[in-house]
């Protein structure tokens, strides 16, 4: 007998994903686990009404009610005022590996690609990062063990229009969190099929708060690093087989990578940029050799800084300062925030940007004589820089603070404006080793009059 209803078809064959339920702060976003199944009684009278969370030790309580009431014939009831389903990786990629083929695929892309540095890289799988790729315990991850299986995710949080209305009307934005398996060969990756949605944010969550739903992504994948997956049992391996993966890529647009991994969201904040350490006052500067690098440890460092801050006022001065708040992807041992974010294609190619930067910005015409696209050596930028000088008493106070030569030095100059580890900088020919001009965030500079000094 076929069920007339597809509820049923959908129980009887698990067609549905295995999710998990929680409750999420329609202020602040946190989330509290929610099993109504386990206690009906909590459907009557829930345990936690409002939110406790709070950013930091000295914050007060969120306090945002949970839970709205409801006429349910005679009785009223609580539901949930927003809920958010979390789907289960370790669930869908045991889904995944029960469909015939899929497993060949999986096991041979990452052995079948030829490695040759001055060939044109035309797959992820080509790139050295992907080569040099390391496992818990420094060996290399790929290729894996006999009958052990090893996966590569990407992973994407992009801003969706869940009623694709227009933007004249009322817009509603959902976030949605996807994982892809880089294992697959191309024309599969990105299938509807093939791809992991782990979740849909009701909203459109502000700076840190999009943590509470990427530290349920990272503590999934930290069961695929260490101590691994086994799955019961697949299509190729009847006993079941070993798995193990890790997040590679982190692929958004400009504003979303920058929320997730932590840094300005805004474009034109002094650290503006996502791969090096160049600041805004300094974006002039084209030569790409004077540009520094950003330091992985620090940024972590900064990161930890600005998670364990007592208050909320410390916790926006080490971000001013250093433009790093703490992101849940780095609580993934292997992650690089510089390496593994990358800036998607799309928004630069399919949408036209790129064509709008080189015609509006850059007046590049394809009618019109032009050089090769080499910097102009001209001191009118840094000359404009140089008008904008600090007080005397703030060069002094910077001065003083030098002359003390503390190991302290390079936090503490944090304090001053960049304006004044300019100023300083430049007036004593103070540079960063193998830099031929004074560039650089307020830390870079700091450092710089550190080890100067």
């Amino acid at each position: 007998m076929i069920p007339k209803d597809p509820r049923s078809c959908a129980v009887q064959f698990r067609l549905d994903p295995v999710t998990r339920q929680y409750i999420s702060c329609p202020t602040c976003h946190c989330l509290y686990p929610y099993n109504p199944g386990d206690s009906p009684d909590s459907l009557l009278h829930p345990a936690i009404t409002l939110c406790t969370h709070r950013k930091t030790p000295t914050s007060t309580e969120c306090g945002t009610n949970l839970w709205k009431i409801i006429n349910v014939g005679p009785r009223k009831r609580y539901t949930p005022c927003r809920k958010y389903l979390h789907q289960v990786l370790k669930h869908w990629v045991g889904r995944l590996l029960s469909r015939k083929g899929i497993e060949d695929h999986l096991d041979a892309l990452p052995h079948s690609l030829p490695i040759d540095d001055d060939a044109p890289v035309y797959d992820i799988w080509l790139s050295k990062v992907f080569r040099t790729l390391r496992d818990s315990n420094g060996q290399p991850f790929l290729p894996p063990p006999p009958g052990e299986g090893r996966l590569v995710f990407s992973l994407s949080v992009d801003g969706f229009n869940p009623y694709f209305n227009k933007a004249a009307g009322v817009v509603s934005t959902t976030t949605g969190i996807w994982l892809v398996v880089l294992n697959l060969p191309p024309h599969l990756r990105h299938l509807p099929e093939n791809v992991c949605f782990l979740g849909a944010i009701p909203d459109k969550p502000s700076m840190d708060q999009i943590n509470h739903y990427v530290k349920l992504v990272v503590d999934d994948l930290l069961e695929f690093w260490n101590p691994g997956v086994i799955v019961s049992r697949t299509y190729k391996y009847r006993s079941g087989r070993m798995l193990r993966g890790m997040l590679v890529p982190f692929v958004a647009d400009m504003l979303a990578s920058r929320q997730v991994v932590g840094q300005p969201i805004s474009t034109t904040s002094h650290h503006f940029c996502t791969s090096c350490d160049l600041d805004y006052d300094d974006i002039d500067v084209l030569d790409s050799a004077e540009w520094p690098a950003k330091n992985v440890d620090h940024m972590r460092w900064f990161a930890s800084l600005w998670k364990e801050a007592p208050d909320e006022r410390q916790q926006n001065d080490i971000f001013e300062a250093t433009g790093m708040r703490w992101s849940a992807l780095l609580e993934l041992p292997y992650w690089d925030p510089v390496r593994y974010t990358v800036i998607d294609s799309m928004h630069a190619l399919s949408l036209g940007l790129l064509e709008r930067h080189c015609r509006k910005f850059f007046k590049l015409n394809p009618e019109v004589p032009s050089g090769d696209g080499s910097p102009i050596k001209s001191g009118a930028a840094k000359k404009a820089r140089l008008k904008a000088r600090p007080t005397q008493k703030d060069l002094d106070l910077c001065l003083e603070l030098i002359k003390q030569n503390e190991d302290t030095m390079a936090i503490r100059l944090l304090a001053f404006p960049r304006v004044v580890l300019y100023t300083i900088c430049t007036d004593y020919g103070i540079l960063g080793e193998g830099f031929s001009i004074v560039v650089g965030t307020k830390w870079v500079l700091a450092q710089n009059i550190y080890h100067w000094v």
